[in-house]
């Protein structure tokens, strides 16, 4: 997070370094060929669900966007528990600039599912063979409210300092009430999300009556160590500033932090970085409890 909000600095910054600093500055490299890219991406030949990632283009910051999401470590390990097809791209930031490769697709053929033994599994999902639903307490039953913000380096509740993480670290629940009033969320019903672990096959489904009545599936996944949760083909029961379109200021809707997860809550944060009204980084936390027979 902290990189991020150094990252946004720097393009405010940048246009005047430039104009002030021209003639001293050296020239960028020359970038990457693609063709020059070094890298493996493969299955552990005693364990074909667990995919061995490693770099091997000198001097470069890897990016490897993979089933569990981005990951920038030199070498890494992707454990896949069900058969199908899975997309992996490789990718570098040198000198020269950014340079991605072709994405790689793997067929997986085995089950494993020893990955699906941590707990977080069976709370979101019922368990191996189960499926569970959720929605958002917009009554205010569990939570304050359907939402909850969060500094942008917050995390996990039961990690750090109390899901601290940096200097940003506050929070704010408005409650049920306030979010409608303030345009923080919109009123109604949100919708129910299901996920399921039934038919050998880690499968998310969101019906959303605040956005046309759509139905999106998609596969998902939890990166237990990160507590992130991945949902690469849609989107969670969400709502922000209705009357402007805020949903539009988040840029990524496929990945969540983790924030809280037990068999009665499930708190999932995404990166407020666009904001329709040019309001600061932050995390917009949507409070989910789970869906009543």
């Amino acid at each position: 997070m902290k990189n991020l909000k150094i990252l946004l600095l720097c393009l405010v910054i940048l246009p005047a370094l430039l104009s002030a600093c021209r003639d001293d500055m050296p020239e960028l490299g020359s970038p990457i060929d693609k063709s020059s890219l070094s890298y493996s991406i493969e299955p552990n030949p005693n364990e074909p669900n667990m995919i061995i990632l490693e770099s091997l283009t000198p001097n470069v910051i890897p990016y490897w966007y993979t089933p569990d999401g981005l990951s920038t470590r030199v070498k890494d390990t992707v454990r896949i528990p069900f058969p199908g097809n899975y997309k992996f791209l490789y990718a570098t930031q040198g000198e020269g600039g950014f340079v991605a490769d072709d994405s790689l697709t793997l067929n997986i053929t085995t089950t494993n599912l020893s990955y699906l033994s941590d707990p977080l599994w069976t709370y979101l999902s019922g368990g191996v063979g189960e499926e569970k639903s959720w929605v958002l307490d917009t009554d205010g039953v569990y939570f304050d409210g359907p939402i909850t913000f969060f500094g942008s380096e917050n995390g996990w509740l039961e990690g750090g300092e109390d899901g601290c993480y940096g200097d940003d670290c506050w929070s704010w629940p408005p409650s049920a009430e306030q979010a409608v009033n303030d345009d923080i969320v919109a009123a109604g019903d949100h919708g129910v999300m299901t996920f399921s672990l039934k038919n050998n096959s880690a499968t998310f489904t969101a019906t959303k009556p605040q956005e046309g009545d759509i139905t999106e599936t998609s596969s998902f996944r939890i990166n237990v160590n990160a507590k992130t949760l991945s949902i690469p083909s849609a989107s969670i029961l969400r709502s922000y500033k209705p009357s402007k379109d805020g949903i539009r200021g988040v840029s990524n809707w496929n990945n969540y932090a983790i924030f809280s997860l037990t068999p009665d809550e499930l708190r999932l944060g995404v990166l407020r970085d666009q904001d329709v009204d040019g309001e600061g980084i932050a995390y917009l936390v949507y409070n989910f409890i789970p869906k009543e027979d």
